[in-house]
């Protein structure tokens, strides 16, 4: 625990800026009301408006996280420099693309692929969702590898996958005194309308003993795509990015994460832009994802038990 203080700190003293931070928290206020309340632009309302055009739509979503607050950071710091960094801005549109890819997916796939979806028994959708699962995960993952053998494989290993000289016991310490308060966030009303995970499967049947191993193959499965969560905002976009824009990136990685959660429920919103400072800060110093990694992986899979524990107990 000393060392990820002790990188918390090491950030606070190199590279806290008062003026910005405090930009992008009125930023971050902003794009809260702006999706939580009751507007023109709430995301979970408009995307049903923007069906046909999804991954537009997801694009613009995040794009309007994440270019604001670099702009905010190139103009108050006078960074003419930062603004003509061609490099920067395609990776940015690269990252961009890469999320709105996956995070569309599932209307083309569902609407526009060669077969159509099959809502007629457990099985059928489940191969469905459990296909679209894996090919989701490669669309997150492939184009970042390709990316870092052509252009970072000479200078780092993959994208945060290094484990020397690390010490993994904190994080398991901090997941376990973050158990608590997700168990207690696990039993709101709002919550467990989306949670746990697989009752996307409308065929499913929770507690139905015939159906564990299509609950258990995409459990496996949700739970494992936090590893491509990880890769691509730890790994690729504080990774990746730090050689072009330095620790100045961090922040609005960290709107960026936070505005691909304005379909979840507030207080994981609200908290998941916190979390994403911290973990890249973690990451910056560290070189590594993998504590990002124990604690994302670790506090979705107790998501999902509480999940469970919550509609057993309604039951």
């Amino acid at each position: 625990m000393k060392q990820l203080i002790g990188y918390l700190k090491r950030f606070y003293q190199e590279e806290f800026d008062l003026r910005y931070t405090l930009i992008i928290l009125s930023y971050f206020a902003l794009l809260l009301y702006i999706n939580f309340g009751d507007t023109y632009f709430n995301s979970r309302k408009a995307l049903w408006r923007w069906q046909e055009t999804s991954w537009l739509f997801y694009f613009l979503t995040y794009a309007s996280a994440l270019i604001p607050a670099l702009l905010f950071y190139a103009f108050l710091k006078e960074k003419s420099g930062f603004l003509k960094n061609k490099k920067l801005w395609l990776l940015c549109l690269f990252g961009l693309a890469i999320f709105a890819s996956r995070n569309s997916w599932y209307y083309y796939l569902s609407q526009h692929f060669a077969f159509s979806w099959d809502k007629s028994s457990v099985e059928a959708e489940s191969t469905f969702r459990i296909f679209f699962a894996l090919s989701k995960s490669a669309i997150g993952f492939v184009p970042i590898f390709i990316y870092w053998y052509l252009a970072d494989r000479s200078t780092q290993p993959f994208y945060g996958m290094q484990r020397k000289q690390l010490n993994l016991k904190p994080y398991f310490v901090l997941l376990l005194l973050l158990i608590p308060f997700v168990a207690i966030a696990s039993q709101d009303a709002s919550f467990l309308r989306k949670y746990p995970r697989v009752l996307v499967i409308d065929t499913i049947e929770i507690f139905n003993p015939s159906m564990a191993k299509w609950i258990l193959a995409y459990e496996a499965l949700y739970i494992l795509d936090f590893y491509i969560i990880e890769l691509f905002f730890r790994g690729f976009m504080i990774l990746a990015f730090i050689k072009i824009g330095g620790p100045k990136i961090i922040l609005p990685v960290a709107l960026f994460y936070f505005s691909i959660h304005f379909n979840k429920p507030f207080p994981e919103a609200l908290s998941s832009f916190f979390g994403g400072t911290i973990l890249g800060i973690i990451t910056y110093y560290s070189r590594s994802i993998w504590g990002g990694i124990i604690i994302h992986m670790g506090i979705a899979a107790v998501m999902e038990i509480g999940a469970y524990i919550g509609h057993w107990l309604q039951k």
